[in-house]
């Protein structure tokens, strides 16, 4: 048997809620209703006993003659008295509303049942009527002369359910329509349970359907389009997002795997003809074939070994040793270091140091390597006579304790098309200029994988000598220079 799909199971889902918030919705107003209607009750039995302590005082004004009342003759009079006089200030009640609002009010007032009216004199002591049980909760109006003074109170028992026949036969038919009217609600719930769960499923079917030409076909080109802003359009978004990040990925894989094959095949090429010419005799074993080789052996291993770094910075295998470092201190060593080969090349360095100089934590050979790629990017492929320079800013992101590092250099340029792919592996602008020049792409590479080690960002822009800028920003240490002592 197949599984039940999502919507049916969301249509299930939709029915036993409306079930639920019917029954919860029916049980809720009746118990309202019930609980309203006998409170409705006992605030119109409130009005009706206050009409006969009015009654009472009108008739019977001195309180002495209330003890007599608890013969049952007596009671029986009195009582007939109270209601002929009850109904008389029901009329007047009835005029003073035809005279305020212009129609009668209506108001049907019923005959209190003396077994259930209890009479108290001011001291709280029963007179007429049973003595109510502990607790039992009674509805009480106290009975006043026209001077206000307290004579006593009437009181009978509170109703807690409903007693009267006629009573329960109402609240029975109200049951009966609200009976109906969650049938018909669960009714309608239920008839629109399925296609609101087929309108809702929908989105999550495109979203499978494009996920399944992804994962079975590899087809990168796969979309899902984007027909609401909740979370669900969220979803195909990021799939979208997710689909062409992919496309990206195993196109940028592939031409890898193109690059690094062709890298590979050009010195492995050179030193297999030059072994041949060898061997054939064409060419002598001189020290100039031998230097021929020893310089292709070198690019060979130079091109496996920035391969083997990128790949264990990739992996997360890569250490590094983070110490607070005199960057201005480091960079102007690696200047230094590489100060005859600008010479030979015609190139000018200069360095300068904006702001205050402080510390960074960094890894000091990782640093050091970053440089001189830069360094030797710049020698490599800069013009003739030409220029370098290193600006260490430490005043322009004061306030977000970083530095920016700006390494630039004299023509030539890079075209804008080329800037942003500057830093992926294994390319170069002019390929057959960089080979013959010793590089083999990874040098840009390498240097991002550094920077973004030590938590830092790099970007490439064009140079205001002419060539290229490699702008570098790397978070501040908060150590002290002058209380650091250097270790290089």
């Amino acid at each position: 048997m197949p599984n039940p799909s999502i919507r049916f199971k969301l249509a299930i889902f939709l029915g036993i809620f409306s079930l639920m918030l019917c029954a919860g919705i029916y049980i809720g107003v009746r118990e309202s209703f019930q609980q309203g209607f006998i409170g409705y009750l006992n605030t119109a039995r409130e009005q009706q006993l206050e009409d006969y302590g009015q009654a009472l005082t009108e008739i019977y004004p001195d309180p002495t003659q209330w003890p007599s009342f608890s013969l049952a003759d007596n009671w029986r009079l009195v009582s007939r008295q109270l209601w002929v006089r009850v109904r008389s200030i029901e009329g007047e009640r009835r005029e003073q509303g035809r005279e305020r609002w212009g129609h009668r009010k209506k108001r049907q007032v019923g005959k209190l049942l003396p077994v259930r009216l209890m009479l108290f004199d001011a001291a709280g002591q029963l007179i007429v009527g049973r003595r109510p049980l502990v607790g039992q909760p009674l509805i009480k109006t106290s009975l006043v002369d026209k001077e206000g003074r307290l004579l006593g109170w009437l009181a009978e028992p509170r109703l807690l359910q409903v007693a009267s026949e006629v009573d329960r036969l109402f609240i029975e038919q109200q049951n009966h329509l609200f009976r109906v009217v969650a049938l018909i609600a669960l009714a309608i719930s239920l008839l629109i349970s399925w296609p609101l769960s087929t309108l809702l499923v929908k989105p999550v079917q495109r979203i499978s359907a494009a996920m399944s030409r992804l994962s079975s076909r590899r087809d990168y080109q796969a979309r899902v389009s984007i027909t609401s802003r909740d979370e669900l359009g969220q979803l195909a978004d990021d799939f979208n997002h997710m689909a062409e990040t992919l496309g990206e990925y195993d196109d940028s894989q592939r031409r890898w795997v193109a690059d690094i094959a062709h890298e590979l095949r050009t010195p492995l090429a050179v030193m297999k003809s030059e072994m041949e010419a060898l061997q054939d005799g064409v060419r002598d074993l001189d020290l100039s074939a031998i230097d021929s080789l020893h310089q292709e052996a070198s690019q060979l291993a130079r091109l496996i070994d920035d391969l083997h770094q990128l790949s264990r910075a990739d992996q997360g295998s890569l250490s590094y040793e983070l110490e607070p470092l005199d960057i201005d201190s480091l960079v102007s060593q690696v200047m230094d270091r590489f100060a005859a080969s600008f010479s030979e090349k015609g190139l000018t360095p200069k360095m300068e140091i904006l702001g205050k100089p402080r510390t960074v934590n960094g890894d000091y050979q990782r640093l050091v390597q970053l440089f001189s790629n830069l360094a030797s990017n710049s020698i490599r492929y800069s013009d003739s006579p030409g220029q370098v320079q290193v600006i260490l800013d430490f005043e322009q992101f004061k306030s977000s304790k970083e530095l920016e590092i700006s390494w630039q250099d004299s023509s030539p340029g890079v075209g804008d098309e080329h800037l942003e792919k500057l830093f992926e592996r294994l390319f170069r602008v002019d390929r057959s200029r960089s080979r013959a020049l010793g590089g083999s792409g990874l040098g840009l590479a390498i240097a991002k994988s550094i920077v973004k080690a030590h938590r830092g960002d790099v970007v490439a822009q064009h140079s205001e000598l002419g060539g290229l800028a490699i702008k570098i920003r790397l978070p501040l240490s908060e150590v002290k220079r002058e209380k650091r002592e250097s270790k290089h």
